[in-house]
């Protein structure tokens, strides 16, 4: 159901467990589910959750946690590619943005450049951040301060950045290749 919805347009979203990606189109292109090859693509994107183990930078005690250890594009069935992984030295998430066509049709669309996709992606990461800050995880909350930077993206990227730097916060975490 979900695959025929998103093949006449509407956007979907959801879980599959799975080690890798290839074990998860395995998974649905087999019985019981046999989703049609050609429909893979539609996924546009899939991403890999793991249980890890990080180092916590007050305590220094070894603690289990979760990250998203790598994003995959998909281009086609058999035809995956890696435009994200999280180094577990560092903890944090490297973005491979030169190999995202995703992006590239995006910018193209926007009449953008790759540039502009990249501060784009950071500047909504500050919102992100300025979100945790604040402790809100409501998701109306969410989606509110979301619908409000699409109204006005300038005012409350600034408003974020005022305050993460007012409570000293870092903004650092990713790094943008």
């Amino acid at each position: 159901m979900l695959f025929q919805a998103i093949a006449t347009g509407h956007g979907g979203l959801t879980s599959l467990h799975a080690e890798h990606i290839d074990a998860a189109i395995k998974r649905l292109t087999s019985p019981p589910m046999n989703i049609p090859e050609g429909y893979i693509p539609l996924m546009n994107f899939a991403t890999l959750v793991r249980r890890v183990e990080i180092v916590d930078p007050k305590t220094g005690r070894v603690e289990p946690a979760r990250r998203i250890t790598t994003t995959w594009e998909i281009r086609g069935h058999g035809d995956y590619v890696k435009v994200h992984y999280w180094d577990p030295r560092t903890d944090t998430h490297i973005l491979e943005i030169e190999k995202s066509f995703l992006l590239k049709n995006i910018a193209e669309q926007r009449g953008w450049t790759i540039d502009d996709v990249k501060e784009e992606i950071i500047r909504r990461a500050v919102v992100i951040r300025w979100l945790q800050l604040r402790r809100i995880d409501f998701y109306k909350d969410v989606a509110e301060i979301i619908h409000k930077y699409y109204q006005e993206p300038e005012r409350i990227f600034r408003e974020a950045t005022e305050e993460i730097e007012a409570y000293g916060g870092k903004l650092a975490g990713e790094t943008i290749v």
